[in-house]
């Protein structure tokens, strides 16, 4: 309504002087109409009397309107003959100036009010000329009754129209302010409700136009804060129970060994290694969400210089040689030794780390390969590739996810947190790069890195 009611007096506002306007053009045009009217017949009846030096009082009652009156006074404007009954007197009305206007053979233009009837007239006088001289003058006299006549009936009609379009611009508005506005006060009830949490909430999109725009931008608001509450939960819940599971191995063991509830010291050295390995699994889980946390907030430190990426995997090879001959797999290198990438070492070692881990994890049988080439573009690129399980198509959207597994029991048995592939992929933005992977269920899987080309300021 405050809307509606705002519209209505712009309306009102423009279009009120407009009518005015348009009155007072509508009546000067009547007016100047009539009196052009008036100086052709005034004109004619001059020509006539210069013709013939007289002017048949029957010519001039054929030749007047019944709202006119015709005067025709002599040389001494003294009253010769009078056409009409609409006024009694008129020639000693004649001002000093008019008549030496007269004299001088011009004409006379004025408006001219009867005493006895209180009627307005227009007057139009010209002088009457024979031989050259002026012999007399001819005054036509129009009431203004019929033309304000006139003049009130075309106000009556703009009146209406103008009545009848503040009415139909006032259900326009109302219908426009309703439209324009109920939209708007369903998204503010809908913003409220996102407020107190209610977040399947959304906004009916009745447009495409900015309302309408501004509508889908609610619903993909209410969408994202769904998401993140519930990845958070998830999160949450997640943690929750990554961190029971070491502690209640933990809590049970160490009640075992306080209470000395075994019957052989070779039975307290096994609980002791088992307590010994939870507390680095809570001890690297924590570490891993520390990472992340840090990574969300902005915070984590990347300290970027040139790093030779042969000597890099090189290390990392050599850390991981045991467990891939324990386990039986092949590893396989191959590296560009002037290969270099713009990084944090330390960090690039903890990315590399976690995929040699996820790779050894997965795979039983076969091989392990890092690659570490530049591509097409000047890239550096490495890859790891394994002979693993490898990953589900449906599954892959998902790999990057916080404590997601493919395969749950055999990430829980080997120790995953399931934290391992999101610090690699953050780590990767971190460096302004990027990862890719590409799998085959029961072949393998290749993890790609790409980073930035190393330019000539670097």
């Amino acid at each position: 309504m405050k809307l509606a009611a705002i519209l209505f007096s712009l309306l009102v506002v423009v279009l009120v002087p407009l009518a005015l306007v348009i009155h007072e053009v509508i009546s000067g045009l009547f007016f100047e109409r009539e009196v052009e009217d008036m100086r052709q017949r005034v004109s004619h009846y001059a020509s006539m009397y210069d013709e013939n030096g007289t002017i048949a009082t029957s010519v001039l009652e054929t030749l007047t309107a019944t709202d006119q009156d015709v005067y025709v006074l002599d040389e001494h404007f003294q009253s010769n003959r009078h056409v009409g009954d609409n006024t009694t007197a008129f020639a000693g009305e004649l001002s000093p100036e008019a008549r030496e206007e007269i004299r001088a053979g011009g004409t006379v233009e004025r408006t001219y009010t009867d005493d006895a009837t209180g009627e307005n007239y227009l007057v139009v006088g010209r002088a009457l000329q024979a031989n050259e001289e002026v012999t007399g003058s001819l005054y036509l006299l129009s009431s203004q009754s019929a033309i304000e006549t006139d003049i009130q009936e075309i106000q009556r009609l703009m009146t209406l129209a103008v009545v009848g379009s503040f009415l139909l611009a006032f259900g326009c508005i109302i219908v426009l302010a309703r439209r324009l506005t109920l939209p708007l006060v369903r998204m503010e009830q809908a913003t409220r409700q996102l407020a107190k949490g209610e977040l399947e909430v959304r906004v009916e999109q009745a447009s495409q136009d900015e309302v309408g725009s501004l509508g889908a931008a609610i619903n993909d608001l209410a969408r994202d804060l769904k998401q993140y509450r519930d990845a958070r939960r998830a999160f949450l819940a997640d943690v929750s129970h990554e961190l029971r599971t070491p502690v209640t191995y933990m809590k049970g063991y160490s009640h075992i060994l306080q209470e000395k509830l075994y019957d052989h010291a070779e039975d307290q050295e096994a609980y002791l290694a088992i307590l010994s390995s939870e507390a680095e699994r809570l001890n690297r889980l924590v570490e891993e969400l520390f990472d992340l946390a840090q990574m969300d907030d902005g915070h984590m430190n990347v300290s970027k210089q040139r790093v030779a990426v042969a000597p890099l995997i090189q290390r990392i090879v050599d850390g991981f040689a045991l467990p891939v001959r324990q386990q039986g797999l092949e590893l396989n290198i191959d590296i560009e030794e002037e290969l270099m990438v713009y990084g944090d070492e330390l960090r690039l070692e903890q990315v590399l780390t976690n995929l040699m881990t996820n790779a050894l994890r997965y795979t039983e049988t076969g091989s392990i390969s890092i690659q570490a080439f530049s591509n097409s573009n000047r890239q550096p690129v490495i890859t790891v590739t394994d002979t693993g399980i490898g990953i589900p198509e449906e599954e892959r959207p998902f790999l990057f996810d916080r404590f997601y597994r493919v395969d749950k029991s055999r990430s829980r048995e080997g120790g995953g947190t399931g934290l391992g592939l999101a610090i690699v992929q953050q780590l990767m933005h971190a460096h302004d790069g990027d990862i890719h992977v590409s799998s085959t269920p029961g072949e393998g899987t290749c993890f790609m890195l790409i980073f930035p080309s190393l330019g000539k300021d670097v």
